[in-house]
């Protein structure tokens, strides 16, 4: 369901929740500011909701998925061929099961991944004496995924060699 399809069936929802809250003596004019409401407002207040709410909370859900400690290992090593290699990755460092991650992150929208042409692996084993075979980059989703696993990662190891007293 799109965001629009939710805005919309929150609308209908507030509308009528608002109506059936004031059908009590006295509320007609609650009801009828309502009604009298600019779509423009009302189309606020629904935003509101959504933004704060709704697409918040799917948004958290969709990045709270829980990865396997092989998962975040390959998802942080990806992240260092992005930064230092500007994406390019050596599969000399990957194992099947990495790859079978990688078509599993690649199903879920997180990697774009594939393999570099033969004639550029052998131009950049010249120029860099590596071995990347392949490239990867990210969506915004991702980056945000795996900063978050940078951060934890980061604390852990802090946490490990700094103990105070």
């Amino acid at each position: 369901m799109s965001g629009e399809e939710i805005k919309e069936l929150l609308g209908e929802a507030f509308h009528t929740a608002f109506r059936k809250a004031t059908e009590w003596k006295g509320s007609h004019e609650i009801w009828k500011l309502i009604r009298e409401m600019p779509e423009e407002d009302w189309g606020a207040v629904i935003d509101f909701v959504y933004d704060t709410a709704i697409a918040a909370d799917y948004s958290q859900a969709q990045k709270e998925r829980e990865f396997t400690k092989d998962e975040r290992s390959l998802l942080l090593y990806l992240e260092t061929c992005l930064v230092d290699n500007a994406g390019r990755c050596e599969s000399l460092r990957m194992n099947k099961e990495d790859f079978e991650n990688i078509e599993k992150f690649k199903e879920e929208g997180l990697i774009r991944f594939g393999r570099i042409p033969w004639s550029e692996i052998e131009k950049l084993k010249k120029l860099y004496r590596s071995k990347y075979t392949h490239w990867v980059r990210f969506n915004e989703r991702t980056w945000e995924i795996v900063w978050k696993l940078r951060k934890e990662r980061s604390e852990r190891m802090i946490e490990k060699l700094c103990r105070e007293p």
